[in-house]
């Protein structure tokens, strides 16, 4: 009887000493998840800085850039083609650098003009609407991610022209019906502006 208390004494011992092996182990486990929670943040911060140090670098290199789409030409006598558009159309001779065919479709490429100051870029840009073929498009070249914000817009602008409302689309922001919608980085959405 003696020799059983005395094993039941030592299964209780053993039994405290797992216990507190497995408390260690627990308050062990819970510190490093901690630290591991502290150090996944950290890295999610540093590469969210690290996105918007080179959208910011991509948007400086994109700044005296506009793409145009929808005039033929090939890669030939893309230069002659750019510059007779410019003097026909909008009555400029911009400075630029070469132009780049840029797109894989044969006759709906996208022309990429580098303007040599974003003073020249500008005045393009005022002068676009005066384009008398409804077919040439002149934008900004935009980054990737203002790409899909554009897409985003231009859809929320496509629906609601769907639904008998005036719209105007603009950079990050959409007009419907005199109230102005901006594109809230954070939610990524759409949101109206008080």
């Amino acid at each position: 009887m003696e020799e059983i208390l005395q094993q039941i004494t030592a299964l209780r011992q053993d039994n405290l000493e797992i216990k507190n092996e497995l408390k260690t182990l627990k308050e062990k486990y819970e510190s490093n998840e901690k630290k591991w929670q502290l150090e996944k943040n950290v890295l999610e911060t540093r590469i969210k800085q690290l996105e918007d140090d080179k959208e910011r670098e991509e948007k400086r290199k994109k700044k005296n850039n506009i793409i145009i789409s929808g005039i033929k030409t090939n890669e030939e006598n893309v230069e002659e083609t750019v510059k007779n558009f410019f003097l026909e159309e909008l009555n400029v001779e911009p400075a630029i650098e070469k132009p780049i065919l840029i797109g894989k479709q044969k006759n709906k490429k996208l022309i990429l003009i580098k303007f040599l100051n974003f003073t020249e870029k500008l005045n393009i840009m005022k002068k676009k609407k005066t384009i008398q073929d409804r077919q040439v498009f002149i934008n900004n070249d935009l980054t990737v991610q203002e790409r899909k914000i554009q897409k985003v817009i231009r859809d929320i602008a496509k629906e609601e022209k769907n639904k008998g409302k005036v719209v105007k689309v603009l950079y990050n922001k959409i007009i419907i019906n005199n109230d102005v919608y901006v594109w809230n980085k954070k939610t990524e959405a759409v949101e109206l502006k008080n």
